[in-house]
């Protein structure tokens, strides 16, 4: 599933966020430049691809696995591009909120 090549270390996790994207009225998928970036930047919901080796370490279990959906902190972490070209956040494991039941990632 980790296809970026990031590994998060320590309470790092590694979300790989929904993509944001704008729909005109006809259906047609429309890029804005800088405002569609900070949109990027502000998104709060995707995936958990990767578990840094002691994220939740001081809770009794994590509350969250791989594959789960998540929402987590507007603007949190830090971003980066994968190995595969997608952007990834590293969060801090507590900068996750919720899990979006039902809505696993396969």
């Amino acid at each position: 599933m980790n296809t970026s090549k990031l590994i998060p270390v320590g309470h790092k996790i590694l979300v790989l966020p929904d993509k944001v994207e704008q729909t005109t009225e006809s259906g047609i998928i429309t890029t804005v430049g800088e405002k569609l970036k900070q949109e990027e930047l502000a998104q709060t919901e995707g995936v958990l691809v990767a578990i840094g080796n002691n994220a939740w370490s001081d809770q009794k279990e994590p509350w969250a696995k791989v594959g789960d959906r998540v929402i987590f902190a507007k603007y949190a972490g830090q971003n980066r591009e994968g190995r595969d070209g997608k952007l990834y956040r590293i969060l801090n494991d507590l900068d996750i909120g919720a899990v979006i039941l039902g809505e696993e990632h396969e």
